[in-house]
Formats: C-alpha cells, sequence, structure tokens
C-alpha cells in the first residue's frame, strides 16, 4: 500500500468510526449547541469527505441492486402512503447512501475500532461530567433513556473486542487495554444504573455471549448457542416470579422498572404486544407484496418495534426474503467463521444492532443497520475493506 492510500485508508477509517459512533458524537454536540438534524448533517458531512477523497469509488453490483430496490420501494410507498415514509425516505438517503460510499471505500477494521474506543472514551467522560446532570431526574428522562442505553451499547462490544482479541491489533498496548477497560466499565454502569432500558441488558448478555464464541470452534457453536438462549429463557421463565419480587429495591433501574410494572398490574411488554398483532393482522391482508413503508406508522402513529414484522408489514414476504438475504448471509458469517476470518466490524454491528432491531428501533433511522446491510458483498472475505473487482 503506498503513502497515499494508507493516508486515505486511515482517513476513511477515522470516518467510519464517526458515522458507527454517531449517537455519541450528537450527543456531545447537542449538549454544547443544541441544533436540529445534527445527525443528518454530520452523515452528509461524512459522505461528501469520503467521495471526495476516494475520487469516483467504485460501488458494488450488488449494492447497487439493493440501493435501487430500496429507492423504487420508496416511490411506490409514496404513490400508496403519503407523507408517512417521507422522513424515513430522507433518512435512508442520507444514512443509506453514506454506508454506501464508506463500505465500498478502503479502511482499516482495527483502526476503526480503536477510533471508536476513543470517542467512546471522550463520550463517557463528557456524559458524567455534563450530560447526567441535565438528563437524570429531567422531565424527559423516560424519553431519552432508551437512545442512551443503545448509544452505549456498541462501546460495550468494541472495548470487549479490543479486550479479548487484543492480540490481533497492532498496537496492544497496556494503556489501549485500560482505555478499552474504561469503556466497558463505563458503558456498562451507565446502562446499568443510569438508563431503565430492559433491552439494552438483553443485548449485553448475548454480544458478551457471542463475541467469547468467536474464541470457541464453529462447529460446536451452534450448540452453544442453543444451550445459551435455553439456558436463559429457562431461567427466566422459573425465576421470573422471584426476580420481579426480590428486584423492587435494586439500583439496576431496568429491574426496577419491570418489578414496578409487575407490582401494578400493567403491560410488561409497555405496548409491544399491541403492535405486534397489529403488525400480523396487517401481514394477513397484504402477505405477498406488503403495503408499502409507512403503512404501519400511518395505522398506528408508531413503528412495530420488530425488525422482521417492520419488513413484512412494508414489502410482504417476496420483499422481506429478497432484503433479509444480505443480514442472513452476514448473520451466518459473523457467528459462525473461525477467528482467523473474523471480521470484527459485522460481528459487532451484528450483536450491537441487529438484535436491538428485534424489539427496539426501527431500521430506517440507524446507519449502523446500513453499514452491517452493505456489508453484504465483502462478507465471505476476510478483509471488511475488500474493494470491488
Amino acid at each position: 500500500m503506498t503513502n497515499n492510500h494508507y493516508k486515505i485508508s486511515r482517513i476513511n477509517s477515522f470516518l467510519l468510526a464517526i458515522l458507527l459512533c454517531l449517537p455519541c458524537v450528537v450527543s456531545i454536540v447537542n449538549a454544547i449547541v443544541s441544533m436540529s438534524n445534527i445527525s443528518v448533517i454530520i452523515s452528509l458531512l461524512i459522505m461528501i469527505i469520503s467521495v471526495i477523497i476516494n475520487k469516483g469509488v467504485r460501488i458494488h453490483k450488488t449494492n447497487l441492486l439493493y440501493y435501487y430496490l430500496i429507492i423504487s420501494v420508496f416511490l411506490i410507498s409514496l404513490a400508496l402512503n403519503g407523507q408517512s415514509c417521507l422522513n424515513y425516505l430522507l433518512h435512508f438517503l442520507i444514512f443509506g447512501s453514506t454506508a454506501l460510499v464508506l463500505t465500498s471505500s478502503t479502511y482499516e477494521e482495527k483502526d476503526v475500532i480503536d477510533i471508536s474506543i476513543l470517542i467512546y472514551v471522550v463520550f463517557i467522560i463528557f456524559f458524567l461530567l455534563y450530560i447526567k446532570n441535565q438528563y437524570v431526574g429531567s422531565d424527559d428522562y423516560y424519553s431519552k433513556q432508551m437512545g442512551i442505553a443503545y448509544s452505549f451499547l456498541p462501546g460495550i462490544v468494541w472495548a470487549l473486542i479490543r479486550l479479548i482479541y487484543g492480540k490481533l491489533f497492532l498496537n496492544n498496548t497496556l494503556l489501549n487495554k485500560l482505555i478499552s477497560l474504561f469503556v466497558l466499565i463505563g458503558a456498562i454502569y451507565i446502562i446499568l444504573f443510569l438508563t431503565m432500558t430492559r433491552g439494552a441488558l438483553i443485548s449485553m448478555m448475548f454480544a458478551s455471549f457471542a463475541i467469547l464464541m468467536v474464541n470457541v470452534d464453529k462447529n460446536k457453536r451452534v450448540i452453544y448457542y442453543f444451550v445459551f438462549g435455553a439456558f436463559v429463557i429457562t431461567v427466566m421463565a422459573v425465576s421470573w416470579n422471584y426476580l420481579l419480587q426480590y428486584t423492587q429495591d435494586t439500583s439496576i433501574a431496568a429491574l426496577k422498572k419491570l418489578s414496578s410494572l409487575a407490582e401494578n398490574n400493567e403491560d410488561l411488554t409497555t405496548g409491544r404486544a399491541d403492535l405486534y398483532l397489529n403488525a400480523v393482522n396487517i401481514i394477513r391482508r397484504y402477505p405477498i407484496l406488503g403495503r408499502g413503508v409507512g403503512y404501519f406508522e400511518m395505522s398506528n402513529e408508531i413503528y412495530s418495534h420488530q425488525f422482521f414484522l417492520q419488513l413484512l408489514c412494508e414489502v410482504g414476504v417476496i420483499g422481506t426474503l429478497i432484503f433479509a438475504r444480505p443480514i442472513f448471509a452476514i448473520l451466518k458469517t459473523s457467528l459462525f467463521s473461525s477467528l482467523s476470518e473474523t471480521q470484527f466490524i459485522p460481528l459487532g454491528l451484528v450483536v450491537s444492532t441487529l438484535l436491538m432491531l428485534q424489539y427496539s428501533n426501527v431500521h430506517w433511522y440507524q446507519p449502523n443497520f446500513w453499514v452491517l446491510f452493505f456489508l453484504y458483498p465483502y462478507s465471505k472475505n476476510a478483509q471488511c475493506n475488500m474493494k470491488n473487482i
């Protein structure tokens, strides 16, 4: 690699790290100067810089096909559902396009992870010293805490990867280990005690387990994943009432929230069960091609909180099979590759973003999801930054 190519690769790594840590960067900026649509503005700047420095980056034909398919779905949805899908379209045009360009550019995976960890160091310090005082106990604490919990989740993932597989990184110094440990402890502390998002707790458990499994024989991992999942479900089923009864005084906010809901006979799914049922009813009416992006929101004033139900409502069975193909391919590659073949960025995004989308948020607003989605053509290669031939 020439010196110029190396510099470009470093810049791309920096840009991709900012995109993957976009919620952190946005939180810091908004805490200093309140700006609307700052995430869109930053993402757009990243895309412009990436296009300029890579001078006509070549997009993989598979990614181009999917990109145009998604745009076509939006055009049909605009005709069917009007403006209810317009906001999703605008976010995809920015987040999706930025991810499309960056995943096609040359970058170094390990540099991306190291830079992401440094961003989380700044974010954690800034959060504890400044944002926390404005956030905890505020009137909008409940509405903000979910976004905060999920913004710290990738930090745990990158720190765990750096700590467990540090020998694969060039700069495996004591300082880097301490920095990663700081991010791990700080992010866990904030999620456990300063937010009440149960999904973040579940994601932490499964993310940690999946990262540990990378060092295990890939042929045995299916059994281990099954045993771990069965163990978690069994423990919850057997000890559910016990947990709800004896976690009322816990400092872990998510468990305290569950106890409060159970004590007051409130819906433990906080409305998700009704949303899922409404999604199923829409799917029954439009099973083959769906009813377009925005139809569920037009009917329910909120998204479905479940990735595959959302897809089925939007594009039906046929569309879901088409759009889920790259997801399942990269899921298989990420979770069942040997250590020497593992790509840590897709793995990190699978356990921090794709898992989250199974019970919270919507994929149209997630830059990390689109990075994962457009990494599909490269998922069978040892290097995520492989150029299109």
